[in-house]
């Protein structure tokens, strides 16, 4: 379903600031509501119209940052939201002839890593589910159209980005689309809701002063998680119950490209003598992510190599199994996103991790970048 725009209007209200949270704090985890919010493509900015601009601010607005919004749950993402406030005679500007206003409620936030299914959901999923249903009511369904706001043009229909849907009323707008608009244009939102909670974020990447690790402070709970999983299966339509006892299994991640394990075939008969269960081979190549989160929720364990995919253990139930493998040369110790995530009062769920400590068992790629895989010889 698309968004409900009315193209060349003669007019658009005038705009104001409903509320902000953490109004006379820190900016990092303020989401701001507006009312008739606007984007000049001529000027590349987005305003909030006034009829006099002689007139008091609202108080939210006194301090000299209070315009500035970090709209990425990633602190050191570099993408800031500043609006302006423009008295109406812009309206009638040759740079705005014509005027596109969107009805309707919106969420407007810049995601991090969109190919990455772990930045995905921990950067902007999870937090737009936190942000709508604490600020916005959001139970069964979506109250808002997702707009994203990229430093990059939209990356196409992934099976990654087709989890944003999941999250958006309509279909989910990428800002890049603004600039398919006459530069003459002005293009309005009816309700605008800017940034998300950071309420959810348990982990950080060591991008600029952030040490990698843990938030201390997080206030992620496992009701959180809980909460989100369920509305994300109820929108992809996964059944709730798993089957019978005799047909437990669990599920051993399989990766294509890198950090490939070489002997899977042998992993696998190992496993299921181990643990007397059938294992399961999913990729992201292979499967959907549905049909990925559907054998996950009844899985008994889940193991893998570590990477994105790993993010997809929220959906284990409880007294699972996570088992996290680690390549040559990468310390468990140095990157624990996942073992924080399943160690949630709770989770109920036990995490174990290995690491290859045989450079002989390791297939090095020399010419690849170290944060490409990269290892030399």
């Amino acid at each position: 379903m698309t968004s409900p725009v009315e193209r060349n209007v003669p007019d658009v209200p005038f705009g104001s600031v409903n509320w902000c949270t953490n109004a006379n704090s820190s900016t990092k985890n303020r989401v701001c509501s507006f009312r008739n919010l606007c984007f000049s493509h001529y000027f590349r900015k987005y305003l909030l119209l006034r009829e006099d601009l002689s007139s008091p601010l609202d108080p939210i607005l006194i301090t000299p940052d209070n315009n500035i919004l970090l709209i990425s749950t990633v602190l050191n993402n570099q993408y800031e939201f500043r609006y302006y406030n423009s008295p109406s005679g812009i309206f009638r500007s040759e740079h705005h002839l014509f005027k596109n206003y969107y009805r309707g409620k919106y969420l407007f936030f810049s995601p991090f890593v969109r190919s990455n299914l772990m930045h995905v959901i921990h950067d902007d999923l999870l937090p737009s589910f936190e942000t709508m249903t604490r600020l916005d009511g959001m139970q069964t369904d979506p109250t808002r159209t997702l707009i994203l706001m990229e430093a990059v043009p939209d990356q196409g229909i992934t099976k990654e980005n087709q989890l944003y849907q999941l999250l958006s009323k309509n279909q989910v707008i990428s800002d890049y689309e603004f600039l398919l608009e006459p530069s003459n244009s002005l293009t309005c939102f009816e309700d605008a809701m800017v940034g998300l909670s950071r309420d959810t974020i348990w982990y950080q990447y060591g991008i600029g002063d952030e040490p990698e690790g843990p938030i201390p402070d997080s206030n992620l709970t496992s009701v959180h998680i809980d909460n989100f999983t369920n509305y994300m299966k109820k929108r992809l339509n996964i059944q709730e119950k798993c089957s019978l006892e005799e047909d437990k299994y669990g599920v051993l991640i399989s990766r294509k490209r890198s950090r490939r394990v070489l002997n899977e075939d042998e992993l696998v008969e190992v496993i299921s003598k181990t643990f007397k269960l059938d294992v399961v081979l999913i990729s992201l190549e292979d499967n959907s992510v549905k049909d990925l989160i559907k054998l996950i929720s009844c899985a008994k364990f889940m193991i893998g190599v570590h990477g994105a995919l790993m993010i997809l253990s929220m959906f284990l139930p409880t007294s699972s199994l996570i088992l996290e493998l680690f390549p040559f040369a990468l310390r468990p110790e140095a990157y624990t996103p996942y073992n924080t995530l399943s160690v949630l009062s709770g989770r109920d769920l036990e995490y174990l991790s290995w690491r290859n400590m045989n450079r002989s068992r390791t297939v090095t790629f020399p010419k690849n970048d170290e944060y490409k895989g990269g290892l030399p010889i």
